[in-house]
């Protein structure tokens, strides 16, 4: 997936310039009163007129108003809107909703964050073990072709939803030809076999051979295809080499899509091949197809 510039979103909340404080409104001045030296001014009338009503009418007339339309608490003044926009500064401007995640189409394997072990122990499997010979294992062979345990062959590329990947490790020894050993292990203490890790690398210390761990990841995943494997669960082997790239892809698919991994077709394919090192190889390569 080659890295694109432009596109770049402004900050429409830094654009927006805060209106400076409106002037406060002077009252007009009012001219002195110059006294007279013979009369004596007479007092100003009062501000507020007294009604002429009869009290108990006003009442009730206040009573009926009040009932036909509810008091509302009186709208600001411009001079309290200024003083509001003053200390608080601009009002903010309302963000897009995030967008949603498309919904799961019908009839493909349960999505969840645990992948298909978590989704059969909720439906009431329980006790199921998916060690090696579960599924059909996928992995990318030194010709440059994707090849299953089963004898298939997938080509250069294939499709799939991802579903979940565990960690697992393998370990060899560091000979050659029929002395040539390894095993593989999710925690490093038992092997897929059962076998205890520590009595297997004591046997080869005993021989006077080392060993190496490496790690893997085991990738549960649904086919997409046009034909009768659309739908099968396979599992990938992804080697040392290719998680980084993998890992990478995933956290793209999260950060720059904003959707979950699982609501996406993934292309895997041969990724450019690097001549780097003693053996040179091609690695995975993942890229998002388009939305489930």
């Amino acid at each position: 997936m080659p890295l694109r510039k432009g596109n770049v979103v402004a900050d429409k909340a830094a654009a927006v310039e805060e209106a400076p404080p409106l002037e406060v409104e002077q009252a007009p001045g009012v001219d002195p009163v110059i006294e007279d030296s013979v009369t004596e001014a007479p007092p100003p009338p009062p501000v507020n007129a007294t009604s002429t009503v009869p009290a108990a009418q006003e009442e009730a007339g206040t009573a009926q108003l009040q009932q036909a339309a509810p008091v509302q608490d009186p709208l600001p003044t411009t001079h309290e809107l200024a003083k509001t926009t003053s200390l608080r500064g601009p009002a903010p401007v309302p963000q897009a909703a995030a967008p949603q995640p498309p919904a799961v189409r019908q009839g493909s394997a349960p999505m969840v964050s645990g992948g298909v072990t978590e989704a059969l122990g909720q439906a009431g499997f329980e006790g199921l073990e998916f060690g090696y010979g579960a599924f059909p294992i996928v992995t990318l062979q030194n010709t440059g072709q994707f090849e299953t345990s089963e004898g298939g062959v997938l080509g250069s590329s294939f499709n799939c939803v991802l579903l979940g990947s565990k960690a697992k490790w393998i370990c060899k020894n560091d000979q050659r030809g029929d002395a040539e050993d390894f095993f593989y292990s999710f925690d490093r203490v038992t092997t897929l076999s059962g076998d205890d890790v520590q009595s297997i690398i004591n046997g080869w210390k005993e021989r006077g051979w080392n060993s190496e761990w490496k790690k893997y990841l085991d990738v549960q995943a649904q086919m997409v295809t046009d034909d009768e494997d659309n739908g099968a669960l396979v599992m990938l082997s992804i080697p040392p080499t290719s998680i980084s790239r993998f890992s990478g892809y995933v956290a793209t698919v999260m950060g720059r899509y904003q959707q979950d991994i699982t609501q996406v077709v993934t292309r895997c394919e041969l990724g450019e091949k690097v001549t780097k090192g003693r053996y040179p190889f091609h690695p995975w390569s993942f890229s998002k197809l388009r939305n489930v």
